[in-house]
């Protein structure tokens, strides 16, 4: 939690708010939080009386945000401390509703090893109904074009993706940079869990939330299917091949 914190802290765009969501923690978070807020006023701490999930933390933080451009960061990611001031750059000077960008994946001693560089350009739609190209920890919302959006809870596991359809799904512009954003932490040495639970949280996004026909939920979650298998398949091989100049 205090490597995510930090990583904010360091940023070199200064004119930041922070709301860290304390989603029913029942370790010593609480009296660290506290400890940050008061060194630094531009953090301020909510808490949740019991656990809601990711989906409910955010939409809490959402409800609360007075800024225009919305960040998101879990408590064991980082981002790089160009992150903010590279995407807001990035977003106005193309009018941007949402952007992402690339990511390092570390292993629980903050260690690198692997990188998802997804293809940088235009998001569509489309193209984002093959694969979700959007890691959360790298996205940015404007909401003064995509408005006052949230988070669905009853995709525990797409709540993030169904999000950013929405959002692509109303002609808004979205980018993706080549720029490497932020770093992922995994833990236990793996890259997901559960991958029949997410697959069919997926397929609810298609068929439910954005009305596609059967033949083509099928197509997609295929095409999600073998897109994530060919990620799995390079992160593992860059942790026994570490990109070069990374430690």
């Amino acid at each position: 939690m205090r490597e995510a914190v930090n990583s904010a802290l360091q940023q070199t765009f200064t004119d930041w708010e922070l709301l860290v969501v304390d989603d029913g923690s029942t370790d010593g978070s609480p009296a660290i939080l506290a400890e940050m807020a008061q060194q630094d006023p531009r953090i301020r701490v909510l808490r949740n009386a019991s656990p809601g999930g990711a989906a409910a933390a955010r939409n809490r933080a959402l409800s609360e945000a007075r800024a225009r451009f919305i960040g998101f960061l879990d408590c064991d990611d980082a981002w790089m401390t160009y992150k903010l001031e590279t995407q807001l750059k990035e977003m106005t000077a193309v009018n941007a509703a949402l952007s992402s960008g690339a990511y390092e994946v570390m292993d629980r001693s903050s260690r690198t090893i692997g990188q998802f560089r997804p293809r940088s350009g235009v998001l569509t739609y489309r193209a984002l109904l093959g694969y979700n190209r959007i890691g959360t920890l790298t996205a940015m919302l404007d909401r003064s074009l995509c408005g006052d959006v949230r988070f669905n809870p009853e995709l525990p596991q797409s709540e993030d993706y169904q999000l950013w359809l929405s959002i692509l799904k109303r002609g808004l512009t979205g980018i993706c940079l080549r720029e490497t954003l932020a770093r992922y932490r995994v833990h236990g040495g793996t890259l997901s869990s559960n991958k029949l639970s997410v697959a069919r949280a997926r397929w609810r996004v298609y068929r439910e939330f954005e009305k596609h026909s059967l033949l083509a939920s099928a197509f997609y979650s295929l095409s999600y299917t073998f897109t994530g298998f060919m990620k799995v398949i390079s992160m593992r091989r860059q942790q026994f091949f570490p990109p070069v100049g990374r430690a």
